[in-house]
């Protein structure tokens, strides 16, 4: 009942702010606890195009890099950590490692 809700509801705020990656990685995780493992993968994916475009952008703006530099990979660990639970789920282990 609630995780339902709870899909429906950051589906409509990820269309409302498609560039909002909070939004796309709380969709995902609604799907992987409603064992929609195809369908949270793929959010995931777009979750992580949309924070690259997002640092593309900002690193674009800033010009040169200050400092140490995180990828996008390293910031979305969560999202990774996720994706790699789904594959396994769907026993693509070693799509997963």
């Amino acid at each position: 009942g609630q995780i339902a809700e709870s899909l429906t509801l950051f589906q409509s705020a990820a269309c409302l702010n498609p560039g909002n990656t909070s939004y796309l990685k709380q969709v995902a995780l609604s799907l992987t606890l409603l064992g929609k493992h195809k369908q949270a993968l793929e959010v995931y994916d777009e979750a992580l195009r949309v924070a690259q475009e997002l640092r593309t952008a900002q690193k674009a703006s800033e010009g040169p890099a200050q400092g140490k530099e995180v990828g996008v990979a390293a910031a979305n660990w969560e999202v990774l950590h996720n994706k790699g639970l789904c594959l396994e789920s769907l026993g693509r282990l070693e799509a997963a490692q």
